[in-house]
């Protein structure tokens, strides 16, 4: 399933127009020492693949030859060691809404401001463990999301509204047609206060209110 998953996103990065295999690795040592992605998604798609599989795959033609030998290195690739959290992290960091990429891009720069090499597999050389996951986020979860928004003033509310967003990730379909709705029933209930027909989106929706509160809350406080 690895090896499959990754010669699809390899191939995936591979076609469009070439891109300079000096400009990719520019952007990979800039990434390791200071944990910023570049600007261009190609550019960057390169680089977290590189990170994650040790191939810079703008180094290969893109003739015959070329792809086979991209397929050969990717499948050598797989002895290298797997870190869940920071490919998660790394992914966030590129294809995140905006909250999740701006606090997985912060945790990046602060890891190599630490000296540590967010290209790296960070976390299972140092021998941790994959968090238990308080949200759909690597780095939310890393952050402590959602508990992190409690406050004194709100912390009985708050903690029904963690234990509510437990239960529903818990009845959620992992299913990507139905998080599109989801994420269309968020939008609009944002923009008309309208709730979905179905059950499980409603509750979905009002929990997700009521984090926006939470999330509200805590800014005013901190402002205060």
């Amino acid at each position: 399933m690895r090896r499959r998953k990754r010669i699809e996103r390899l191939q995936a990065v591979f076609r469009g127009a070439p891109v300079s295999a000096d400009v990719v690795r520019d952007a990979c040592e800039r990434f390791r020492a200071t944990g910023e992605l570049p600007d261009n998604v190609r550019i960057a798609r390169y680089v977290l693949n590189w990170c994650d599989t040790g191939i810079n795959a703008a180094e290969y033609s893109q003739d015959f030859e070329g792809r086979a030998a991209l397929i050969r290195a990717t499948v050598e690739s797989l002895k290298a060691p797997h870190d869940d959290v920071m490919c998660a992290l790394r992914k966030e960091a590129l294809y995140g809404n905006e909250a999740v990429r701006e606090a997985a891009r912060m945790i990046l720069k602060r890891m190599a401001e630490a000296g540590g090499d967010p290209s790296a597999p960070m976390f299972v050389q140092c021998g941790y463990e994959v968090p238990e996951m308080t949200c759909g986020s690597m780095a939310l979860t890393l952050l402590g999301f959602p508990e992190c928004l409690a406050t004194p003033e709100n912390a009985e509310r708050a903690d029904a509204v963690f234990a509510k967003l437990r239960a529903l990730r818990e009845r959620m379909p992992d299913d990507a047609a139905w998080s599109r709705r989801l994420d269309a029933a968020v939008a609009r209930h944002r923009q008309t206060g309208a709730l979905p027909e179905d059950g499980l989106l409603a509750e979905a929706v009002v929990a997700d209110a009521e984090l926006l509160e939470l999330m509200r809350e805590k800014v005013e406080s901190a402002a205060g």
